[in-house]
């Protein structure tokens, strides 16, 4: 039995058959490989985590270009296709925001690289001083 949110999205794509299944593998592949090229050469790419600055942590929906959505899709678009892909991606804190939030960055690096990803990371965490004290 699957939990309410977990049925919802398996019953949203119950209709895709073989075919849909393989186009979304090549697509993929595709995805990967056009990523591949742009990270070649680069330590780490720096890019926006969110379209928004970070929502209230009990929210449920966030308004992005006028537009309602659910708040785990709004969090998670900008950062999915390379998770998709295999490509190591981390969002890492960037200063604070009014109301107590905080903005957030993302960092990727090449397929294999997370040692260069993980050290770009605490760098940027510790100039932008927004590193976590260890529990």
């Amino acid at each position: 039995a699957f939990g309410e949110e977990t049925g919802r999205v398996v019953r949203a794509f119950a209709h895709l058959t073989d075919a849909d299944h393989q186009a979304g593998l090549d697509e993929r592949g595709r995805l990967a490989e056009l990523l591949r090229c742009e990270v070649e050469g680069r330590a780490v790419l720096l890019l926006p985590a969110l379209r928004v600055p970070a929502p209230p942590v009990r929210g449920e929906e966030i308004e992005v270009e006028g537009v309602r959505l659910p708040l785990h899709a709004a969090c998670i678009a900008f950062v999915l296709a390379f998770s998709l892909v295999g490509v190591p991606a981390i969002v890492v804190p960037a200063g604070g925001l009014p109301g107590g939030l905080v903005a957030s960055v993302q960092l990727v690096a090449a397929r294999g690289d997370e040692a260069s990803l993980l050290s770009a990371a605490r760098r940027l965490e510790a100039g932008m001083g927004t590193a976590a004290r260890p529990l």
